[in-house]
């Protein structure tokens, strides 16, 4: 997956039972614009969707609220000053953390645009919804491999 983008979509509810669903771009979308010097004519995905518990799903949406709430407290800005008081722009070049929740008609929402450390509960979460996604993927999804949504 790499270079790619991998969205961990959505959890949903249709007829009564809650899905997971994951879409990844097919296409290395930054070797091919790099490649030929322009971007690519459409964004091809792959989508993954499984059935889970009602407690699966109430534990990955308290997951991810934390995280938006960890990131309200915690969040870089987009400036800083240095000793000589001159202000600069904070520039970042890995990999960018977003996390999103519709709760009925109210939007939260986490853009993570720095390093995250491995204990940082962040971190931690979205490793894991990374592996999930793998895991969708290669059809060895389970609800029970997934620690931090025990």
């Amino acid at each position: 997956l790499e270079f790619r983008r991998v969205l961990f979509r959505s959890v949903v509810e249709k007829n009564s039972h809650i899905f997971i669903e994951v879409r990844i771009l097919e296409k290395n979308l930054a070797k091919e614009y790099y490649s030929i010097g322009k971007k690519p004519d459409s964004l091809e995905t792959i989508e993954f969707t499984k059935p889970i518990s009602n407690s699966f799903s109430n534990k990955v949406v308290k997951a991810f609220y934390k995280v938006i709430d960890l990131h309200s407290k915690t969040n870089k800005p987009i400036s800083y000053q240095d000793a000589n008081g001159d202000v600069h722009l904070r520039l970042y070049d890995g990999p960018i953390y977003e996390f999103t929740l519709k709760d009925n008609d109210s939007w939260s929402s986490a853009k993570i645009e720095y390093d995250l450390d491995p204990t940082d509960f962040r971190y931690t979460v979205a490793i894991t919804n990374l592996r999930l996604i793998n895991d969708m993927k290669n059809g060895t999804f389970s609800e029970s491999k997934y620690e931090i949504y025990k």
